[in-house]
């Protein structure tokens, strides 16, 4: 993990532990509501034709890949249109909602805010692909 990148993570307050692996980064939100979702933060820099660059992956489940039939499918397109953030991926076997950032010039308030909405809007998504909106699995 790029220190960089870890020291943002840090500076921002959340309260994050660290995969068995040591390639992600793992947070927890808890809403009002009594809702949790789990974020993932990829912090490895990369390799571009030659070039090497830091950027990192916010990703928050929505729900497994197995899982996703053409009417979740459906759900989750009709359900993205107006959302603030992200796109929709299949990460590590999960439909997940991501959002790539360069860290370069991001502050840790901004941090913060951008892993949160992530968060929030995978849990939003989760409640729309799951039967009545009440399982909370992520």
């Amino acid at each position: 993990m790029h220190q960089k990148i870890k020291t943002l993570v840090e500076q921002s307050g959340l309260k994050y532990s660290i995969t068995e692996d040591g390639g992600l980064i793992k947070v927890v939100f808890s809403f009002a509501d009594g809702r949790t979702q789990l974020v993932f933060i990829d912090a490895d820099p990369d390799t571009f034709e030659g070039t090497d660059y830091i950027d990192f992956d916010i990703s928050s489940p929505i729900c497994f890949e197995t899982e996703l039939d053409a009417g979740k499918a459906l759900k989750l397109l009709q359900g993205m249109a107006g959302r603030k953030a992200g796109a929709v991926r299949i990460q590590r076997g999960m439909v997940t909602v991501s959002y790539d950032l360069n860290p370069n010039g991001v502050s840790p308030r901004l941090f913060f805010a951008l892993v949160n909405l992530v968060a929030k809007e995978a849990d939003e998504l989760e409640k729309i692909v799951e039967p009545n909106g009440q399982k909370d699995r992520f």
